[in-house]
């Protein structure tokens, strides 16, 4: 029995840490970064630590990216259709874990204003089983753009909030499946993954 709550306790340990540990945005290495093809540099975590599909998205064009080698501390996606005009500026969701931005082939540290923003919003029900409303709310009255793209990159769905702090969006036109919802305002935005399954 003693030996059992050692084990408890020790797997208890390492699933804390897990559920703790936080994203780490992985550096790009621009010298083999194409507009078809993306390389990172891991620096914090393992190969199974980054989604098998990433949102990449530039001056409002969105493409999906899926992982294509990844060993040691190198990762590797391409594109599953369509191409970024400029390999070295634009910004990865990647999904439940965080947005990473890049300039000139650099990651960028989000400003606190986009960090809390990301903590200010709320988006449920997820993954959406019945009915056909995803409601987002905020903590507090503002203006937003919702844009939701399917795993291919492209715009199905948009909307608007005026001077509200919540949004129904619905989602009657779409099909069961997995879809990004880009969350625009003048200052900051986010992007989740959400899931439709009605």
């Amino acid at each position: 029995m003693k030996k059992n709550y050692y084990l408890f306790m020790i797997m208890a340990f390492f699933t804390a840490n897990v559920i703790h540990a936080q994203f780490v945005c992985p550096e790009l290495l621009g010298n083999q970064t194409t507009t078809t093809t993306i390389h990172f540099k891991i620096n914090a975590g393992t190969c199974a630590s980054y989604n098998q599909n990433i949102f990449v998205t530039y001056q409002g064009v969105g493409i999906t990216f899926t992982k294509s080698t990844c060993n040691g501390t190198n990762l590797q996606y391409v594109s599953t259709g369509g191409s970024l005009s400029d390999p070295d500026d634009f910004i990865v969701s990647f999904p439940n874990n965080g947005t990473c931005q890049y300039v000139n082939g650099t990651l960028v540290t989000l400003s606190d204003d986009e960090v809390s923003f990301n903590d200010k919003v709320s988006v449920y029900p997820n993954p959406l089983l019945k009915g056909d409303l995803i409601t987002v709310k905020f903590k507090s009255n503002l203006s937003a753009k919702f844009e939701i793209y399917n795993v291919a990159g492209k715009l199905v769905s948009n909307d608007l909030l005026s001077n509200q702090n919540s949004k129904e969006i619905s989602t009657n036109n779409l099909t069961n499946g997995i879809y990004l919802l880009k969350i625009s305002t003048d200052e900051a935005s986010t992007t989740r993954k959400i899931v439709i399954m009605k």
